[in-house]
């Protein structure tokens, strides 16, 4: 392999100029290229990770001798990143799933329920002309033309299962997979194999008895295979009946071809678990409501499930933090990779993080420091008034009791069916609004004016009281540390997102100071810089 060194003649023309940070980036992945498989990049906000994707994809076509296909992969673990490849890069193809795209021959319906009802209904002209003319179809052709295409972790996870392994596979290897915002990976794997289940579910939907069983792994896949699969199966069944007893366009058949499409996805999710459970390395977390079986090690899965379709495999986010930890926990051989921490291009003075210790909001000394947390929260307030932003609470329990004390009226609070809408809201209110949540840790930005400032209330642990924390603390080294300091930064990069912007940042839970001193090696410099300790 030739490592000609005319890579910056494939970056994206619509730029200006290279940042460094690019540059730096770019010159470290191809003079590694033919010794190595793996190419870790923390690359903060702003980098630009896009542009070096798009970069090496291009430049990799030319120059790297193919095995199967040539071009690349672009996967991102959320959505929203996704979107802003399609709008930065419209010459890449894309490709969502079936439930994404309307079915052309029956209205108010996806093409994976208009799908479903072609296979009962085999012989009408409708279904004909779905399996003929699917637009899905379509879109998924193009994106495996294309040397270059970009999809979602969960899209892809499904691909290589059911479109690489088969017997008639047709989804082909590529020279390059680059997998942004990789910090999520280790979760995107568990989760494609994870066993999950709910007493709702099961007396509503299906119409069996939640089991009663605490911690016997074996039990519960006994019952999966004894108990849920034939009663999913058999529902699904009368479904496909009373479906093909109906006319196919019907309001009624939209409405049971989208349950059956929903049975569907759940019946081969757990199939797919049962046949990757193992007693040894899987963990069983109950309650008297739902039950979950997960793998504690990502590892096991990670090249089967989706490295085997790249040569090389590029991996981006601005939380890796600790090498060994993230190698280890995705199933990365540390002697086939290399790992390259970029700067900051942001101006550290527009991006601090102040310390205002407010007290511990540990589980035995949160009752004693929520007062004073409330009352820190209204001097930040009243500081920031007429600006925008947001609070980080890590749960509920604590954004509730801040949004009934609060004397501003500000705070907009979320529940799990509104999250979308309250964002929305936010962002086009002409008011100082302050969002307020246990959970917009990622997945939203909030550019300039739309947050000025943000706090961290508490420190985002992981719960203790699930099973899986704990027996995953346990065996993993530094696993428990690494998620918190991850969730952290992640947090703190939602409001100063261009070169430009700026937030003033605060962490006020006392524990703080405890957490950093004893990872702080675990922090890249550019969040260390911006640190701001107040006594």
């Amino acid at each position: 392999m030739s490592k000609v060194k005319d890579h910056y003649l494939y970056f994206p023309q619509k730029y200006d100029k290279i940042r460094d940070q690019q540059r730096e980036a770019l010159d470290f992945i191809i003079d590694n290229i033919e010794d190595k498989r793996f190419f870790i990049l923390q690359a903060p906000t702003g980098i630009g990770k896009s542009a070096i994707a798009l970069t090496l994809s291009k430049w990799i076509q030319d120059h790297m001798p193919a095995e199967n296909q040539k071009g690349a992969y672009l996967v991102t673990t959320q959505k929203i990143l996704q979107n802003q490849y399609i709008d930065d890069f419209p010459e890449i193809a894309n490709i969502w799933s079936k439930s994404n795209y309307q079915c052309i021959h029956r209205n108010k319906m996806s093409c994976l329920e208009g799908q479903l009802l072609s296979k009962i209904f085999t012989n009408s002209k409708e279904s004909q002309n779905c399996t003929n003319q699917c637009i899905y179809t379509r879109a998924m052709r193009e994106f495996f033309k294309n040397p270059i295409g970009v999809t979602n972790m969960a899209y892809m996870l499904n691909q290589i299962e059911y479109n690489y392994h088969s017997e008639n596979a047709s989804m082909p290897q590529r020279q390059l997979l680059v997998i942004d915002e990789c910090h999520n990976l280790e979760q995107s794997i568990t989760d494609f194999v994870v066993a999950r289940v709910t007493k709702r579910h099961c007396e509503e939907d299906i119409g069996i008895a939640f089991p009663e069983i605490t911690d016997n792994l074996s039990k519960v896949k006994l019952w999966i295979e004894d108990h849920y699969l034939p009663g999913i199966e058999k529902k699904m069944g009368e479904m496909e009946d009373r479906i093909s007893q109906i006319k196919s366009k019907s309001a009624e058949a939209r409405a049971i071809a989208k349950q059956l499409s929903s049975f569907t996805r759940r019946k081969s999710h757990m199939e797919r678990s049962m046949q990757r459970l193992d007693s040894s390395n899987w963990v069983l977390t109950y309650t008297n409501e739902v039950f979950e079986i997960k793998p504690i090690y990502a590892s096991n899965f990670s090249e089967r499930q989706l490295f085997c379709i790249g040569q090389k495999v590029v991996l981006m986010s601005a939380t890796i933090l600790d090498k060994e930890t993230f190698c280890r926990n995705v199933g990365i051989s540390e002697k086939e990779s290399c790992f390259l921490s970029l700067s900051s291009p942001f101006p550290v003075e527009n991006r601090q993080v102040i310390i205002l210790p407010s007290g511990s909001m540990s589980y035995k000394n949160i009752n004693k420091t929520l007062p004073e947390m409330h009352k820190m929260v209204q001097f930040l307030l009243e500081k920031h008034k007429g600006d925008k932003g947001i609070i980080h609470t890590n749960n509920y329990r604590i954004a509730k009791e801040l949004v009934q004390k609060d004397k501003t009226k500000r705070l907009l609070l979320h529940d799990s069916k509104n999250r979308e809408q309250i964002y929305d809201l936010h962002i086009h209110s002409s008011k100082d609004s302050v969002l307020i949540s246990p959970s917009f840790t990622e997945g939203i930005d909030l550019y300039n004016d739309q947050s000025r400032f943000q706090i961290v209330c508490k420190i985002p642990f992981p719960y203790l009281a699930d099973n899986y924390v704990k027996v995953k603390m346990r065996k993993c080294k530094k696993w428990y540390e690494w998620q918190t300091a991850k969730t952290i930064i992640q947090s703190l990069g939602r409001s100063i997102r261009s070169e430009k912007d700026h937030a003033e940042s605060y962490i006020l839970d006392s524990d703080w100071e405890f957490f950093y001193n004893r990872n702080r090696n675990m922090f890249p410099e550019w969040f260390k810089e911006a640190l701001v300790f107040i006594s």
